[in-house]
């Protein structure tokens, strides 16, 4: 199982507050652009231990994640919002204003019948007016082959188009992760297909990108 009770107990000190702040307040920023209610539905898939919903209290949140490790500790820092155990192509009930899909969650989809599936039921489950938010990890990402951050020890392998993450802790604790990498033209593809377009794309929180294909991240902002 990936973010196992070890790894989920220490994934919030990855990341500083600031950062999740910093994203929910573009999120927020392209709701508001967008003309999109007040108090908007928001469904979060991959929603991890709930820090970025967390900023969206004042709204109709839910959430989903496979780790029932990650979704423990995203309940109890949500306590009034429905987080759900289950896989990223699960079943959506009712229909979103805003569907977010942050921190690489689409890349860990390996296979094109179940990224097609995917972006389908995005499409089904959001709004006439509605949004779809996400980023990804390109192939033009850069990853260095060791990192260690907070006594975790990444060891990263890169080939024929995947990341394959071997993260251990000095206690004995492992457990191995696998993300595919997209090209633009991949992802613009499987979101054609559902004749959903999309309307705006970033590299960063504030920068609009010119040439997708070059970035090694983006975020894309996709509507019907």
């Amino acid at each position: 199982m990936i973010y196992g009770k070890d790894f989920a107990k220490q994934y919030d000190k990855i990341y500083k507050e600031d950062f999740y702040r910093n994203y929910s307040d573009f999120i927020k920023k392209i709701i508001k652009e967008r003309g999109i209610k007040k108090n908007p539905s928001v469904f979060d898939i991959g929603c991890g231990t709930g820090r970025i919903i967390k900023y969206f209290k004042k709204w109709r949140c839910s959430g989903i994640d496979p780790s029932k490790e990650m979704v423990k500790i995203a309940r109890d820092r949500n306590k009034n919002i429905s987080i759900s155990v289950g896989k990223f192509n699960s079943k959506i009930r009712g229909k979103f204003d805003v569907i977010i899909s942050t921190f690489d969650t689409i890349n860990y989809i390996l296979k094109d019948k179940e990224m097609e599936a995917f972006f389908k039921n995005i499409k089904n489950h959001i709004t006439d007016n509605g949004i779809f938010i996400f980023d990804f990890n390109t192939k033009n990402k850069k990853i260095p082959s060791i990192i260690q951050k907070e006594g975790f020890t990444y060891i990263n392998t890169v080939k024929n188009g995947y990341w394959e993450i071997n993260v251990a802790d000095n206690k004995g604790y492992s457990e191995k992760h696998k993300e595919r990498f997209f090209s633009f033209s991949e992802i613009e593809g499987f979101i054609s297909k559902t004749g959903m377009r999309i309307t705006e794309i970033y590299s960063n929180f504030n920068k609009k990108v010119s040439n997708p294909k070059e970035a090694g991240r983006l975020i894309l902002v996709v509507e019907k």
